[in-house]
This record gives structure tokens, C-alpha cells and sequence, in this order.
């Protein structure tokens, strides 16, 4: 089956100014390809700055590309004239990280659900915009009631329900998350996950779920790809994945997460600290990684290892993969 969306050989790199008159380029996304089939969800993982948002906002067309490709249906989604432009904009969604800052602090819950449905021209009709606004909030577990308060009224789990709702409201196939847990209590987390598991079972709904926990990823992703420093470092299905590590940085984010070791890490030495703006911002030779990783050898200084098989639909970039 065609995958729904595929990212292909994307590069997106952003300019810095490095003196008076002088500026360099920054590598945020290098050559990362996924391929997402309908109805499934597949997780991008890894820390802060790795360039998983960049990669969500480039789907979404929020980030032009230096070069590479995102099809959609098999079409490039920056090839397209203004109506497919339109069309896509309907059936790809995000959900942000803050539900507070995504959400105008001016318009009532109502407002807010039903705006997509006017920009869109779905429901012309003010009585029928409500009635769907209503329908909404229901679909994701609100009141009929809250329909009327705004968003400093709300707590943070239902702003993040509130911006499901409005995702939804132009019956998207696609919705990219974008660690859209991680500024929620601990205890809010799994009601928003599971909201979003019944949806994209109920509705068929394809996710690009951006996060830098493998704890979330397991509990909602089909599949992960773990980036570091804008490389593919890993990928796999989800339990596979966890089970079956081969990346010394998957370990390393796996190790970060309570209750979710694999008994891999007693022989690794994994420098967890984390980077400085000015080490993000140069590259060292050869894999990524290699200055934090305890397997490095001077191999893994030369050149970046492939990205390639190393089990059926196992795929890593490592010269000395964990056994």
C-alpha cells in the first residue's frame, strides 16, 4: 500500500549570523525519509534540539525546505498550486505543544472550534456551525457547558481538548502532534493519549507524534524514528524497538525513562549531559553522536555510518551497534 505521507531525503538548514557581515548555515533536519502509511502512527523521537519540530513544521508547511521532499498522496506538497495548497491545509493538522499559546485568548471555546469551519467554508450556516462546535467538544470529552468560557478559564487539559477539537473540525486524514503531552500534568498525560487512540481508531486518522519520551512513544506509536542532531539514528516498530535496541542514543533516551530499561545498559557508559548552543551548533566529523557514545572508535570519526537494515524493518546508523 502507497504510503499517505513520505518525507524524502529532507534537508532543512537555517542561517546564522556568525560576525558583522558574515553568516553560517545550521543543519537542523539532514536527509531524513519516513514513510507513513494511512492509519498508523509513527513517532519521532529524541531530545531538544535533535529537529523534531523542525521536521513537524516543515510537514505542515510552516518551514520551507532547503531541499528534499514531503508527498503527499504522492504529491509534493511544495509543488502545489493554490487550491491543492487549500485542500491540504484541511487534511493535514497540527496539535502544538502549549495549548495556552496556540489558542486566541479573545475568542470563547465555541469561536475557537468553529473558525476552521469558517475559513473553510464547511458549514456556512451559524446554527450549523454551533451544532458542529457542540458535536466537537462532545467528541473529545467536554461540556456542552464550556462552550462559552475562554482559555485562561480552562485547565491545560481541556486547552489541549479544545485544540483537538478544533484539529478535527475540518475532518482531517492527517494530524502532526507536536509533544502534544509534554506540558501536561503527569496525570492528565494518559486521559489526552487515550482521547487520541479512540480517535485515530474511530476515525481512521493517520499521527506524526512528535516526542522526547519513549515512554509515550510506546504507549501510542505503531512506529519510532529516533533523530539525533537531525539524523536518523534509528528505526523500527515500537516494541521492537525497546526491546531490541541497537543504538547506543536510543539506549540512552530509553535509560532517561523510568521502568522502561532493557537490561542493555549495564555494560554502556552513555554520556547523558546535555549540549551547549555553541556545540549544537558544530558538527563533529563522521556519526553524530560519536563524541558522547561509549562504543565510539576512530571509524566512527571519519564518515556518518549508512542508515540502513540490520534486522527485517530494523533500520540503524551505528558501526558498533548494541547486541
Amino acid at each position: 500500500m502507497d504510503p499517505i505521507l513520505e518525507i524524502s531525503d529532507l534537508v532543512v538548514e537555517f542561517s546564522s549570523p556568525t560576525g558583522l557581515f558574515r553568516r553560517s548555515s545550521i543543519s537542523a533536519v539532514d536527509k531524513v525519509s519516513i514513510k507513513i502509511s494511512k492509519g498508523e502512527a509513527v513517532g519521532i523521537v529524541g531530545e531538544s534540539g535533535s529537529g523534531k519540530t523542525t521536521i513537524a513544521r516543515t510537514i505542515v508547511k510552516l518551514i520551507e525546505p532547503t531541499s528534499g521532499h514531503v508527498l503527499f498522496n504522492g504529491q509534493d506538497i511544495f509543488r502545489q498550486d493554490s487550491c491543492a495548497r487549500k485542500e491540504y491545509r484541511k487534511q493535514v493538522q497540527m496539535i502544538f505543544q502549549d495549548p495556552y499559546e496556540s489558542l486566541n485568548p479573545r475568542s470563547s471555546v465555541l469561536r475557537i472550534v468553529e473558525e476552521p469551519l469558517i475559513v473553510h467554508k464547511i458549514s456556512p450556516g451559524r446554527e450549523d456551525r454551533k451544532e458542529k462546535g457542540y458535536e466537537l467538544l462532545q467528541l473529545v470529552g467536554l461540556e456542552k457547558d464550556l462552550a462559552a468560557r475562554y482559555p485562561h478559564e480552562l485547565s491545560g487539559g481541556q486547552r489541549q481538548r479544545v485544540a483537538i477539537a478544533r484539529a478535527l473540525a475540518v475532518n482531517p486524514q492527517v494530524l502532526v502532534c507536536d509533544e502534544p503531552v509534554s506540558m501536561l500534568d503527569v496525570s492528565i498525560r494518559v486521559g489526552i493519549l487515550n482521547l487520541l487512540k479512540d480517535l485515530k481508531r474511530s476515525m481512521n486518522l493517520t499521527f506524526v507524534f512528535i516526542t522526547h519520551d519513549l515512554g509515550v512513544a510506546r504507549y501510542f506509536c505503531d512506529r519510532v524514528a529516533v533523530i539525533y542532531r537531525g539524523q536518523m539514528m534509528e528505526a523500527a516498530q515500537t516494541e521492537d524497538l525497546i526491546i531490541n535496541t541497537m543504538n547506543p542514543y536510543t539506549q540512552l533516551l530509553l535509560d532517561s525513562v523510568p521502568g522502561e530499561g532493557n537490561g542493555k545498559s549495564n555494560d554502556l557508559n552513555v554520556d547523558a549531559s546535555t549540549e551547549t548552543a555553541g556545540q549544537r551548533s558544530t558538527l563533529p566529523s563522521g556519526c553524530r553522536f560519536n563524541p558522547r557514545c561509549p562504543n565510539a572508535k576512530e571509524k566512527c570519526t571519519k564518515a556518518p555510518p549508512e542508515f540502513e537494515a540490520r534486522e527485517e524493518n530494523h533500520y540503524v546508523a551505528c558501526y558498533y551497534p548494541i547486541r
